[in-house]
């Protein structure tokens, strides 16, 4: 339950991160007010399901996820895929180390 990637309640968000979001449990707690369910203790579910908090909300993806990023505290790497957006990797960072390599025939 606590592994990797993390989504958000509907399944429309995946997240890969690295990283330590300081007030996830402020804002785990406010989302699970407003009756979002998590499956896990993870901070990383947290960054998922509040950006699936604001496509509850009508937000285009990037709005969302730029919304969410806003709201974060601490360094974090994400990388994050999305049914909105299929096709589409995004990846966005905050102190945390983040890299992306692609070879002949790779990415990694």
């Amino acid at each position: 339950e606590n592994a990797h990637p993390h989504t958000d309640y509907k399944g429309r968000v995946a997240i890969v991160h690295n990283g330590t979001i300081e007030n996830s449990d402020a804002i785990k707690a406010k989302l699970q007010k407003e009756g979002i369910p998590f499956k896990s203790q993870t901070d990383t579910e947290v960054i998922a399901q509040l950006i699936g908090h604001h496509l509850d909300k009508g937000m285009k993806l990037m709005t969302a996820i730029q919304l969410a990023l806003a709201k974060l505290e601490g360094t974090w790497g994400l990388c994050i895929l999305s049914t909105e957006e299929p096709g589409k990797i995004i990846v966005c960072r905050n102190g945390s180390p983040l890299l992306i390599g692609m070879g002949k025939h790779r990415t990694f």
